[in-house]
This record gives structure tokens, sequence and C-alpha cells, in this order.
């Protein structure tokens, strides 16, 4: 489980620096492409732990999950979210 202060603490790591914890290099390794590309279109494109994505040329990022009934989706934009900070 995971509350929203939870998802973006996350965001906040996977936007950042690392934190001590992971490369800022690493980071944005994760959010490239490392299959063969795929149509582009949700679940097409991979990268390390992400599902990758554009819509009009924005590339997003998203990892979900679903157990005994629930669903969650975690989605982020991260060059459009850089800006904004």
């Amino acid at each position: 489980a995971a509350s929203v202060r939870d998802q973006l603490r996350y965001a906040r790591f996977h936007l950042g620096d690392g934190g001590g914890i992971m490369q800022p290099e690493t980071l944005k390794q994760m959010q490239t492409l490392t299959t063969p590309q795929g149509n582009g279109q949700r679940g097409g494109m991979f990268g390390i732990t992400w599902m990758l994505y554009e819509i009009d040329g924005v590339q997003f990022v998203s990892h979900g999950g679903s157990c005994r009934g629930h669903m969650s989706a975690f989605e982020m934009a991260p060059e459009a979210a850089r800006r904004l900070r």
C-alpha cells in the first residue's frame, strides 16, 4: 500500500539526483528504451522497471500492479515535470 505522499516521494526520487542511493545516470537509464521499439502505445516499450510511451511527443513512464481485486498505476512525464520544478 502507498499513500499519495508515498507516491509523490517516489516521483521526486525518480526526478531527482538519486538521493545518494542511485546515480543520476542510472535513474535516466531506467527511463530509456531497453527493448526493441514497440508501437509506442502503452505496454509496447520498456525501460528498466518502467513501461514507456509517448503522447504528442511527450515521453511518459509508468508502472502498475494489481492484487486481490485492487489495481494501482503510477505514471509521470519526467521532462515535463522537471520543467515545472
